[in-house]
């Protein structure tokens, strides 16, 4: 009899260790590779124009595109004594609706079990709200419209 050999189960690419909860270093990607899909470059161009405006306003930008297991958070900032966690949501047209439209009710959930974990990852003692970002974009590419909804995301 031939004795089996164990092996470890294949991984599914990741290439790192599977953890139950969010790592408690806050951890940002070191470098930003280039997105190819035109969504996604929407979407980068979104965000970078809403860290842009944020920053304008005196705000401090803590952290981009925060990743924990859960998911993902595009802006973590700082307005004044308190931490704001802004998702940042784009369109091109109305036609599937507006940039607000699309942060439902399993979206907000999302939103507030990330940022809870955010918030316990870096050990935020103080107040924190949640942010909505909207921006309209036009066919050219320049954005047309960038709306801000404060606390758009109660507890």
């Amino acid at each position: 009899a031939t004795a089996r050999r164990r092996t470890a189960p294949r991984s599914r690419g990741w290439g790192r260790r599977r953890t139950t909860a969010c790592r408690g270093a806050l951890w940002q990607r070191a470098t930003m590779t280039v997105p190819r899909d035109p969504r996604r470059t929407l979407g980068a161009a979104a965000e970078a124009l809403a860290a842009e405006r944020l920053t304008a306003q005196g705000w401090t930008i803590l952290a981009r595109n925060w990743r924990c297991r859960s998911g993902e958070l595009d802006l973590v900032a700082r307005d004044g004594a308190t931490l704001v966690v802004v998702e940042v949501r784009s369109r091109r047209s109305a036609r599937f609706g507006t940039p607000e439209e699309s942060v439902d009710g399993r979206k907000r959930a999302k939103l507030a079990q990330l940022a809870a974990a955010y918030v316990q990852a870096a050990g935020w003692t103080g107040a924190w709200r949640i942010d909505v970002v909207a921006v309209d974009v036009a066919p050219d590419g320049s954005p047309e419209r960038f709306a801000h909804y404060r606390n758009a995301v109660g507890p």
